[in-house]
Parts: structure tokens; C-alpha cells; sequence
């Protein structure tokens, strides 16, 4: 049977004034191997799903669709610059997201909801926003050191008003996300 790999994410646009300090800090790693994400594919994975077949994805929507209809829209916010390293190497580059109560709530319910619909879901959740996964850094002190100028960008609030089931098809290009549900809150 035929399946798609799947998550369930909130759309994230920046500010101007992120976007252009995101612009300012890509000119400062130029000659580093990083792949950005392109602004139009930023997101905050609620729940990572995995390959899902088509039955396992209605389930998966309904319980996405059971959460939503349960809250109000919230807020979160992007609190500063940071990275995850892999074997000691800097290896995302991510705007941290503040631990919003609602966010958390909200989370907790749809992992409830999905395990009621036998859908596995991830328990650990890292409020993140991806913005570059590292291939490798020509010169980690200057990655530090610019890292540390643009820690303490402007802090921004995310209205969150609608959930996404999304389809990840990977590409050698990058990943492309393709819309499969939409909830309201």
C-alpha cells in the first residue's frame, strides 16, 4: 500500500524586521554549506507522523480535525536564535519558540487524539522554527561568533488561527510540503 510521509505543523511568516535580520545573518555565514529553508516552507512541526497509508492520513485529519475544533486561537513566540548539534557539530539552525502554555496544551490534546486514532505520534515535543540544516562549516569560530551577534534578535508573536496536515516529498532540491487538511481553531 501506498503511503506519504506526513506532519502536522503551524505556517510561520516572519516579521520584516526578522526576515531582514535572517537575511543579514545568511550574508554573514555566505561561504558556510547551509542549506536555508525557503521562507515560504517555514513551519512549526506539531507532531512528525512519518509514512502514513491513505486510511492511517483520514485518521490522522480527523484527529487533527477533533483538536482544533476543542481551542481558540493562541499565540507563541519566537524567542532567539539557537542550533542542535549532531556529534558535537552544529547542525540546525532554529529560532527558539517560548514554551506558550496553549502551544503545550494544544500539543498534548492532539497526541491524545491521535493515539485514541492509533496514529503514532512523537511524545517529546521541541518547539522549534528550522531555518538551515548545516552541511558543514568551514570555520565553526566564525559560526559561533556571528551565532552570539544575532542571538538576541526581536522577539516576535505567531498567531496561530489554523493547523496543517502536510505531505513531505523529498527532493535532492530540499523537501517540498504539499497541503493534504486545514483546521480552524
Amino acid at each position: 500500500m501506498e503511503t506519504k510521509r506526513v506532519f502536522i505543523a503551524v505556517q510561520v511568516e516572519l516579521s520584516p524586521q526578522l526576515r531582514e535580520s535572517w537575511t543579514e545573518l545568511k550574508k554573514h555565514w555566505r561561504d558556510e554549506r547551509i542549506r536555508w529553508v525557503p521562507p515560504e516552507n517555514l513551519h512549526l512541526t506539531l507532531q512528525f507522523l512519518g509514512e502514513l497509508t491513505g486510511p492511517e492520513i483520514e485518521r490522522a485529519k480527523a484527529a487533527m480535525e477533533k483538536s482544533c475544533s476543542s481551542f481558540a486561537p493562541f499565540s507563541f513566540q519566537l524567542t532567539g536564535l539557537s542550533f542542535f548539534s549532531h556529534r558535537g557539530r552544529p547542525s540546525v539552525i532554529y529560532y527558539a519558540i517560548g514554551a506558550d502554555v496553549d502551544l503545550l496544551v494544544f500539543v498534548r490534546k492532539l497526541q491524545q487524539n491521535l493515539g485514541e486514532s492509533e496514529i503514532p505520534s512523537n511524545k517529546k515535543f521541541h518547539p522549534h522554527l528550522t531555518l538551515g540544516r548545516i552541511n558543514r562549516l568551514a570555520d565553526e569560530k566564525k559560526f559561533h561568533d556571528v551565532l552570539e551577534r544575532f542571538k538576541s534578535l526581536p522577539v516576535q508573536q505567531v498567531g496561530v488561527s489554523q493547523i496543517y496536515l502536510y505531505e513531505s516529498v523529498l527532493k535532492p532540491s530540499g523537501p517540498e510540503y504539499r497541503v493534504l487538511a486545514a483546521c480552524r481553531l
